[in-house]
């Protein structure tokens, strides 16, 4: 299949698992929700793995440890930051990862920025900014500066932060192992992680009191997850194709999350929102030219 495609496919899956992951995390708290649909995300693994763990005591499993923790530090973050956001600021705010790839190139391996890569940068910072101020009213620096200070917002740029170098380890781990067997183990670590982190938080397993229900929609999550996840990797892994590309259509995700979830969570400004996600999108391609 064509990776921009499955790229795509993932996309629109990912929009909806950041609806459905908004509605769990208004019933269950971020560790729970995430013990239970990684552990599901897993199981819909098992069947398309090859069962052969000898890369595990190799580098590669050590990238996957690597790329897992450093994801499960990002889900952490930006599933706390989702439970205080609306969803129409929180899918755009989605979009800021890349600067940090772009700075971190700069500062450690001394890429060069050009003009066009700073004319993004500045198009998603404006974005992101204008995402909760009201230009309308005045005192518009407060709004800047009480956006800045948002707990919420300090979690997605953490998370961002995070998450930046995952692509990248993805496709260093796909040249050794299959993508089924890499997603299986990544969602198996990130289970374990979780479990152990609401465990020790609320001093119970993720599963006590969840009622039939609440399983029903977590499962849902998880086999969601898994396919949303399944789509992109096999994209990445497909050979000839540039990951560019690949995490630029992915980020319309963040564009489709913005316009279904303001309409069906009944957030206000959706039009404007989804314009502001759109210019961040573009922003995004423009950093990676």
């Amino acid at each position: 299949m064509n990776a921009l495609l499955l790229a795509l496919f993932s996309a629109v899956m990912l929009s909806i698992v950041t609806l459905l992951l908004k509605r769990d995390l208004q019933h269950e708290t971020n560790t729970q929700t995430v013990s239970i649909y990684a552990v599901v995300a897993a199981a819909v693994m098992l069947p398309f793995i090859s069962y052969d763990f000898a890369f595990l005591f190799t580098a590669t499993g050590w990238l996957i440890l690597l790329k897992t923790g450093a994801v499960a530090l990002s889900v952490f973050c930006h599933t706390l930051a989702l439970q205080h956001l609306p969803v129409s600021i929180y899918a755009p705010l989605r979009n800021i990862s890349p600067i940090f790839l772009l700075f971190t190139g700069a500062l450690l391996l001394g890429e060069y920025v050009n003009a066009v890569q700073v004319l993004g940068l500045v198009i998603i910072i404006t974005s992101a900014v204008l995402l909760d101020v009201d230009i309308r009213k005045k005192h518009i620096m407060n709004q800047v500066r009480r956006f800045v200070k948002n707990p919420a917002v300090l979690l997605l740029i953490l998370s961002a932060i995070s998450i930046s170098f995952a692509p990248l380890l993805d496709r260093i781990i796909l040249r050794s192992i299959l993508p089924t067997d890499a997603l299986f183990w990544y969602f198996a670590i990130l289970a374990v992680m979780f479990w152990a982190v609401h465990i020790a938080k609320e001093r119970r397993l993720p599963f006590t009191g969840l009622s039939r229900a609440e399983w029903g929609w977590l499962a849902l999550t998880g086999v969601m997850v898994a396919i949303t996840d399944i789509a992109i990797v096999t994209a990445i892994a497909l050979p000839g194709t540039a990951l560019v590309v690949l995490i630029g259509v992915r980020r319309l995700s963040n564009l489709f999350a913005t316009l279904l979830g303001g309409r069906l969570f009944h957030e206000g400004n959706i039009l404007y929102k989804g314009i502001l996600c759109l210019c961040m999108i573009f922003g995004t391609v423009l950093l990676v030219l």
